[in-house]
């Protein structure tokens, strides 16, 4: 107990220490394994509910999040003949799913389409995209619209997301991704009274009051990543 208790205590060398080892832990295949995808729970919930029905280990640890793009599209690619053929159609759509949004390792991924003034849309997943053998980028529009209501006299919730999200890997050895929003939004009552007693939007950093009740906000995510040895990986973000 006192061992645990006193973990919090320690500082200089041994944080930097503790820093080293997690920087410096090798996850599964870390030479080439792209872009992390994003820690979004319904897409993690996909990749949970197929690693369990595989029946053997996945090309990733399971407590090791978030996942390179380049082990989700191998998951993709063991389990897509299988589920095309035996699988459900919700199954079939999944499965292609995951390999479509990771179509720059995917063998099994179908994302040529007819493109939107020669340069827009040129694959399913990506407004704009560009894959060489040293590059390859990806950019997407995000919107989130949505609103909802409350009994009583409440004002109604709402939320209004526009951005970008951008993911690119130089000579299969550095990869990057970035997520940047502007967000306006008037949450549920029992949000509202948290932001008001702490000051903080939940999951966020600056921000402002946002006409009646509403938060004004922007989102700012990233994260770069380089393999500097076939069994290192580094990671800042």
């Amino acid at each position: 107990m006192n061992r645990i208790a006193g973990f919090g205590r320690y500082t200089g060398t041994g944080a930097l220490l503790v820093c080293l080892l997690v920087l410096l832990s090798p996850p599964a295949y870390a030479q080439a394994q792209g872009a992390m995808a994003p820690l979004d729970p319904y897409y993690y919930h996909l990749l949970d509910r197929y690693e369990i029905g595989r029946g053997s280990f996945a090309p990733y640890h399971t407590s090791h999040r978030p996942y390179g793009r380049l082990a989700i599209a191998r998951l993709a690619d063991a389990l897509y003949d299988s589920l095309q053929q035996q699988g459900s159609a919700a199954d079939r759509f999944n499965i292609q799913f995951l390999a479509n949004d990771n179509w720059e390792w995917s063998q099994k991924a179908q994302v040529a389409r007819n493109p939107l003034l020669k340069y827009f849309y040129r694959t399913t997943p990506d407004l704009f995209s560009v894959q060489t053998p040293d590059f390859d980028l990806h950019l997407s529009p995000v919107l989130w619209l949505q609103a909802g209501s409350e009994g009583g006299d409440r004002p109604k919730p709402y939320r209004n997301t526009r951005g970008l999200e951008l993911r690119a890997t130089i000579e299969q050895k550095v990869s990057l991704y970035a997520f940047l929003a502007e967000n306006q939004a008037r949450y549920p009552l029992y949000v509202r009274e948290r932001i008001a007693e702490r000051g903080v939007v939940p999951g966020e950093a600056f921000w402002k009051r946002f006409k009646e009740q509403g938060v004004d906000y922007f989102t700012a995510r990233g994260h770069v990543s380089f393999n500097p040895l076939k069994s290192i990986n580094l990671q800042v973000g």
